[in-house]
């Protein structure tokens, strides 16, 4: 029982990694010793808990169900130790952070760089991801997403919600007329974001609200992208408004349609369920302490 107590966070590790070299790394252990001291595990268990091959490592059907305890009794012990040292020490250690990349480089970079300068005891891991990640079988701390969330049991702190702009550039405008109605955007070539990539909806002061069916000519699931094939003229599309009003004071892009908005898009940081370590709060309370400064400038 010693030995299996003692081989749990390994076996956790590389459940969330996915890669028995990622999960050594983590550890800061051979991967030799690593796979070994799995091995025995499964050994003194009965059953195999990984389907390894040559490309990546999975759960087996009981590896699935030891991890769901496992992870909990792993994640508990780790606060515990961390909630009576923590008031002790400095802040130190590492914090997996996943966030798409164009996001970072548009809102994050400065923050995370302040906050590097500031806590140089804690260490950021940060991975740039565009799909949807899993923080229940996935190595992160900390998650940034975009737009709707699905019901979850994880722990969520929205930090920051926006209106979101319609823009073109007037090479696209010489070619097609300026949008009257929101109807008129049917008609015209758009650049659409995967989660609204066939309808947008808008609506007034007056509260009228309408759903256009867009021409949707190139989709993108990332925001640099979207920006770049718009201002080459490709197409009308939706931007950040922050984004858009240094375009529209060079020239390159003009608004559409001001007096209907977009439905807002919100910002979370997302993290796994259970006690959050005092490393990953500093970040968060750093992250959302510049951003709300920022939007009341």
């Amino acid at each position: 029982m010693e030995n299996l107590l003692r081989d749990l966070p390994l076996f956790v590790e590389v459940a969330k990694s996915k890669s028995f070299t990622l999960a050594a790394e983590a550890l800061e252990m051979p991967i030799s010793t690593l796979s070994r001291r799995i091995a025995n595990l499964e050994k003194n268990l009965g059953v195999p808990l990984f389907h390894r091959n040559s490309r990546k490592v999975e759960l087996t059907s009981d590896g699935k169900i030891f991890f769901e305890r496992c992870d909990f009794i792993v994640s508990d012990a780790k606060d515990a130790c961390e909630a009576i040292t923590q008031n002790m020490h400095q802040p130190s250690g590492w914090v997996r952070f996943s966030i798409p990349a164009d996001v970072y480089m548009s809102f994050f970079e400065q923050p995370l760089v302040e906050f590097a300068r500031q806590w140089p005891d804690i260490h950021l891991d940060i991975h740039f991801t565009d799909h949807f990640v899993d923080l229940l079988t996935e190595p992160y701390d900390l998650n940034l997403r975009i737009g709707d969330l699905p019901d979850s049991n994880l722990k969520v702190r929205r930090i920051g919600s926006g209106r979101p702009w319609l823009v073109a550039a007037p090479a696209l405008l010489e070619r097609y007329s300026q949008p009257i109605q929101p109807k008129d955007l049917a008609e015209i070539p758009s650049i659409a974001p995967f989660h609204r990539r066939k309808f947008w909806e808008l609506s007034n002061k007056q509260g009228e609200i309408v759903s256009v069916k867009i021409k949707a000519v190139h989709y993108f699931n990332s925001m640099k992208a979207t920006e770049v094939f718009i201002l080459e003229g490709l197409g009308i599309g939706i931007l950040p408004r922050e984004i858009c009003l240094q375009h529209i004071k060079n020239g390159r892009l003009t608004r559409l349609l001001p007096d209907w908005q977009l439905p807002p898009i919100n910002a979370y940081l997302v993290m796994p369920n259970g006690t959050v370590p005092l490393r990953v709060r500093l970040l968060i309370d750093h992250l959302m302490s510049y951003l709300n400064n920022q939007s009341g400038q």
